[in-house]
């Protein structure tokens, strides 16, 4: 007798015989091999001799799952570089000049482009630039890629930014902060005041 049972969504599937394998091969072939081909007649031997040992957990006499194979990932619709800017860039504004590559599924070689950012005065790490169709082709749509630039902010060996605010920190002597003093604190536009 042969059964058979068939899991749910992601389950598994299982075979079991209660008949002798050598009778279902002469079945199935119109022969056998004798008792010796399947040892003491297990369902294990039966397997070994003719899938090489198979794991029958995921090979003959198991499924360890029935869902489709997951599809191959999509290139990203956007794609993100870092951008980044000094702390006078960001104060000042600047225009900065990036190269890219550009790949096409019609050309074999990569395209190099130039893209022309504005970096306004106030700007914040974190702000987003975007160009629309400047990256790679997307498969062989015709459609492309956007070009995404995020701003960095470098690192300033004076200052730290938090928020809209510029901290610039110096140690002070005993007597300096006891007495009290002037000094010249420098500032992103190279004064002193």
């Amino acid at each position: 007798m042969i059964g058979n049972s068939f899991g749910g969504r992601g389950g598994g599937c299982h075979y079991s015989f209660s008949r002798d394998p050598n009778d279902i091969f002469a079945q199935m072939f119109g022969g056998g091999f004798g008792d010796g081909m399947f040892m003491n007649g297990g369902m294990d031997d039966f397997g070994d001799s003719f899938f090489g040992g198979m794991n029958r957990r995921n090979g003959f006499g198991r499924c360890a799952s029935t869902r489709a194979p997951s599809p191959e990932p999509k290139q990203s619709r956007i794609a993100e570089f870092d951008l980044k800017c000094s702390l006078e860039e960001l104060y000042g504004g600047k225009t900065k000049r990036v190269k890219i590559k550009r790949s096409s599924c019609t050309v074999q070689r990569p395209s190099e482009t130039t893209l022309e950012i504005e970096v306004k005065p106030g700007w914040k790490a974190g702000t987003k630039i975007t160009f629309g169709g400047e990256g790679d082709e997307l498969g062989c749509t015709g459609r492309c890629q956007d070009v995404a630039f995020v701003v960095r902010e470098k690192g300033h060996p004076l200052f730290e930014r938090s928020g809209s605010d510029l901290i610039y920190k110096r140690k002070l002597t005993l007597k300096e902060a006891l007495t009290g003093f002037e000094m010249d604190v420098p500032t992103l536009a190279g004064a002193t005041r």
